[in-house]
């Protein structure tokens, strides 16, 4: 609470003023910027194909996304197994694989996450 008071003289005359209490509590104040970044939606725009290859010579897939900040995980189901598991450090838009007769029949997939999801 503010009351009025004798603030100062100028020149022989008194200047009212606004006085704060010596009780008055300090007031914070606080300011945030807000900076809107327009993320764009992530989407496949080409999906990887199917690949055939000798044993020995590499099967390569590829996925096309668009969207920001992207990244990318490949993931293998070998055959006789109901479930796909990671594929060590394949996080690139392609993965290259060499054919053997073990991955005959194996399914490949691959999950492209964005700024968005």
């Amino acid at each position: 609470m503010l009351r009025a008071g004798l603030a100062a003289t100028l020149g022989g005359a008194l200047a009212l003023g606004l006085v704060a209490p010596a009780t008055a509590a300090p007031v914070a104040t606080s300011v945030s910027t807000v900076k809107t970044v327009k993320v764009s939606s992530t989407k496949i725009a080409t999906q990887p194909r199917s690949a055939a290859a000798v044993a020995g010579k590499k099967a390569t897939f590829t996925v096309k996304a668009k969207g920001s900040k992207l990244s990318y995980r490949w993931y293998v189901r070998k055959p006789g197994k109901s479930s796909f598991a990671k594929i060590s450090g394949a996080t690139k838009a392609t993965y290259k694989v060499v054919a053997s007769t073990k991955l005959d029949g194996a399914k490949y997939r691959v999950v492209v996450k964005g700024g968005t999801g």
